[in-house]
């Protein structure tokens, strides 16, 4: 099976990222995104407490999770514009994160 996927330019670098890694790699960068960018999320918007990253946007959001409610019904809401992105290597940049270069991702 074989899926092709067309994006807008400038969705390309976070295609790349998302496409370029296996899922342990992916995961792990999401997961980051997701709970130690809290400070950087408030930068892009000061009601954001995440960022969300994926094959389109890194983006800010809110992380909403209501008492009892198990985290897989939590959701995220967007906050904002996504946050320009002009390469690959500026997804790395803009988390804080060294670049890890594409034959490093699949080895995670």
């Amino acid at each position: 099976r074989m899926d092709i996927k067309v994006y807008l330019k400038e969705h390309l670098p976070c295609a790349l990222v998302y496409f370029t890694g296996n899922t342990n790699f992916n995961r792990a960068l999401r997961n980051y995104c997701d709970r130690a960018c809290v400070e950087l999320a408030k930068s892009y918007h000061p009601l954001a407490n995440r960022l969300k990253l994926d094959d389109k946007h890194l983006q800010p959001c809110l992380w909403i999770k209501k008492p009892r409610q198990k985290r897989s019904e939590a959701y995220h809401e967007d906050m904002g514009p996504p946050i320009p992105i002009k390469s690959e290597g500026s997804v790395f940049q803009v988390l804080g994160l060294s670049y890890v270069p594409t034959f490093m991702r699949v080895r995670m």
